[in-house]
This record gives structure tokens, sequence and C-alpha cells, in this order.
């Protein structure tokens, strides 16, 4: 499935939303891949593995509907803290946790603050 036919099974209103903030994502990230990995909206990717010996791939950063609203994901990490847990009081009304925020509205968010966010995440993993 790609991104578009993710966002066609959205209620129009949250899509809307939903395309504003990839809309941003892509003007932040233009060179980055973009695809899905189940229900998100996929935004670069990175190889980990763990000391166990567990290994895969992740996202930079992605979006996905929920029953409320939608979910931001900021992966990267700026000295072992979460980008949305540095700016979880700049942000707006949203439910902050690590890597996630949650929307309920656009309206109730700082949208510059989202972007500001998403560029210095990406300025982290680029360097």
């Amino acid at each position: 499935m790609t991104q578009d036919e993710y966002l066609a099974t959205i209620d129009p209103a949250k899509r809307a939303e939903m395309e504003t903030i990839r809309d941003i994502m892509v003007r932040v990230a233009p060179d980055w891949e973009r695809y899905m990995v189940r229900d998100i909206m996929a935004f670069g990717r990175y190889h980990y593995k763990y000391e166990s010996g567990r290994e895969g791939e992740w996202i930079h950063f992605g979006m996905s509907a929920n029953k409320t609203g939608f979910s931001i994901y900021v992966v990267p990490t700026l000295d072992g803290q979460h980008f949305p847990e540095i700016y979880k009081d700049r942000i707006g009304k949203v439910s902050v946790g690590k890597s996630c925020i949650r929307v309920k509205s656009i309206q109730s968010i700082d949208l510059a603050v989202i972007e500001e966010i998403l560029i210095k995440a990406k300025s982290v993993v680029d360097s």
C-alpha cells in the first residue's frame, strides 16, 4: 500500500490534517524514502542491531491515524533525549511519549514547532 492509498482510507477531515503534516515531512526530508510500515506512513530508514543480536530496520519519522486523531513519530534522539519530549511544552495540546506525538486536532498544535522538530531530527540523522 502506498501513502496515498493509505490516506484514501482515512476520514476526509482527518486525512486533510494528516496531509498537511505529510507536506511538512516531505519539505523537510525530500531526499528520504517514503513508504508504509504496517499502518505508519514512514520517512527514511535506518538499520539497528541490539547487543542480543536482534536487528532490523525502522523509520526516522512517520505518522499514522488513530481513533481520536493521529500520531507523529520522531525516532532520532539528541544526546539521548527524544525530540517530542524536548519540545512537548511548545507543541500545543498533545500527548507525548518518547518518540510519539499524539494529536487530536491540527488546530491545537503549532505547525512551526512540528517543522522545527523534524528539521532538527533530520539534521541529527544527516550529521
